[in-house]
């Protein structure tokens, strides 16, 4: 009986410890190793049955609206199997930020806020500066 509490109370902490890790993964932009050239557009990799694809959608789109000279586009990644695999696409939504060449600068995946996007794309963050 002991044995198979302290096996629950495993397995409870190991549970605990991978959602935190997942959890701090959340939005958050990782650069490129080569990484130095500047952010020319953002590729978004979607699903159909993404639950926060919308939102990092119209946060992208508020960014394009903000700042004329950036662009992004939409990939479905099921629909686009090929490309998301050769991008190393795991879980939607995904954002690819890209040089003048196409090459991947950035990414970040789960939900991202406006200013994020801004940030990872090297804009000015401030028109999403949330006030005190």
């Amino acid at each position: 009986m002991i044995e198979r509490l302290a096996l629950v109370a495993v397995l409870v902490a190991l549970s605990t410890l991978a959602g935190r890790w997942w959890q701090s993964r959340q939005g958050r932009v990782r650069r490129a190793e080569a990484a130095s050239a500047d952010v020319a557009s953002a590729v978004l990799f979607t699903t159909p049955t993404c639950r926060t694809c919308p939102q990092v959608r119209t946060n992208l789109d508020a960014v394009a609206a903000v700042h004329a000279d950036f662009r992004w586009t939409e990939v479905d990644a099921a629909e686009n199997l090929e490309q998301a695999r050769a991008h190393g696409i795991l879980r939607a939504p995904t954002v690819l930020f890209t040089d003048a060449t196409g090459a991947e600068v950035s990414r970040a995946s789960g939900l991202l806020s406006a200013r994020a996007i801004a940030v990872a794309a090297d804009l000015d963050p401030t028109a999403f500066e949330v006030a005190a």
